[in-house]
């Protein structure tokens, strides 16, 4: 857990902090999906009683990633197909007229922003953090959302989103240059195609910044396929998509 230095109380910074590195651990499949969890093991590691303990994972379960069973305890959500491939429909029917709007009331303090948050996702690269990397990425397109004033759009993805980076993570771990040496893989890649987008919004060109929205869906899809194929003990079972 991270030092204290917020002014707030220590039982808020315990919940808060709790809550924040159990999220890490699911994202990343330190804890694996389908894996049981103590409270009582949680609390004895962070060194605290169970209520913050109970609290964090009370805030997991309502962000979809810890299940809840009566009197058998809690683990960690399945990942959902299903929810993986709503969440990219969603956002490639409206990513695309969002991108226009963004264009549309583009400004060059924007486009500084957007390129900050680029290079802090360069030296997530170069450290290898990529969970950091993955909220980098969020807080990329939500700038998007942000400028046009539809941040309710962005905050509909939200309950879908804890599947969708376990996703993320997971393609970004297992798939790389040496399993595709036709193009580069990983973080590298995906660093790449933000700075494509970057590009093409910076010269307010609509449709490539439509077209590479849709190209990084699509490449999503397919990721998240491959990983069901890979890993089908992580995935819950659902019928096949049509």
């Amino acid at each position: 857990m991270k030092p204290r230095t917020s002014t707030a109380r220590p039982s808020e910074l315990a919940r808060k902090d709790i809550f924040q590195a159990l999220r890490a651990d699911i994202l990343s499949c330190d804890f694996k999906p389908g894996e049981s969890l103590s409270e009582n093991a949680l609390a004895a590691a962070f060194g605290v009683s169970r209520t913050p303990v109970r609290d964090a994972l009370a805030k997991l379960s309502a962000c979809g990633l810890i299940d809840t069973f009566p009197q058998r305890g809690s683990a960690v959500s399945m990942i959902s197909h299903s929810r993986v491939r709503q969440l990219a429909f969603m956002r490639a029917v409206l990513e695309k007229a969002v991108i226009r709007q963004a264009v549309e009331a583009y400004s060059p303090e924007l486009q500084a922003e957007l390129s900050e948050i680029l290079d802090c996702q360069q030296a997530c690269c170069k450290s290898g953090d990529i969970l950091q990397f993955l909220y980098k990425e969020l807080d990329f397109y939500k700038q998007f959302y942000l400028c046009c004033g539809r941040l309710a759009v962005w905050q509909t993805y939200r309950w879908l989103w804890s599947d969708a980076l376990r996703v993320r993570f997971l393609s970004l771990q297992t798939f790389h240059y040496h399993q595709s040496p036709s193009r580069a893989m990983g973080s590298d890649h995906w660093l790449a195609a933000g700075r494509m987008l970057w590009d093409a919004f910076s010269c307010r060109d609509v449709c490539a910044c439509e077209r590479l929205v849709g190209d990084n869906i699509d490449e999503f899809i397919r990721d998240a396929q491959r990983l069901r194929d890979l890993f089908p003990h992580y995935f819950a079972q659902e019928p096949l998509p049509v």
